[in-house]
């Protein structure tokens, strides 16, 4: 499979109704796409009945599933004793990945990268998907 660089990607339009709303079919497409950048190893997308991992070294499946899994239940929990609400992105900076989570409606995204990639571009690519969905 050929990566492809952040700024030289082809854009996905998700067509829709303005009464359409966000669903697990619909971010996982926009992920296949951002996954094909350079420097991103792969994502989770979960939801409350279904999830899917997609990972170029299979034999980091357990490891990050956890991560991710115990960042977002952190998340919560330090979000509740602070009283600030509830955050809808989390970035874990680790010493050799970086992984950019992000909660959209009732879909998690979780995507690995390499420590070098710019992971707003990666958040703005993805934000400027699902916006054009309703929230």
């Amino acid at each position: 499979m050929t990566k492809k660089k952040l700024e030289e990607s082809a854009s996905i339009v998700v067509e829709c109704c303005p009464e359409e709303t966000i669903t697990f079919d619909a971010v996982h497409e926009i992920l296949k796409d951002i996954c094909s950048f350079v420097g991103v190893q792969g994502y989770i997308i979960k939801d409350e009945d279904t999830a899917t991992i997609n990972l170029e070294d299979s034999e980091k499946t357990v490891p990050y599933a956890m991560l991710v899994s115990q960042a977002f239940e952190l998340a919560k929990e330090l979000s509740q004793v602070s009283c600030l609400g509830e955050g809808d992105t989390l970035l874990l900076d680790c010493a050799d990945l970086k992984v950019l989570c992000v909660k959209v409606n009732d879909v998690t995204v979780s995507i690995f990268m390499e420590k070098n990639v710019d992971h707003t571009k990666i958040l703005n690519k993805l934000l400027s998907y699902t916006e054009r969905l309703q929230f």
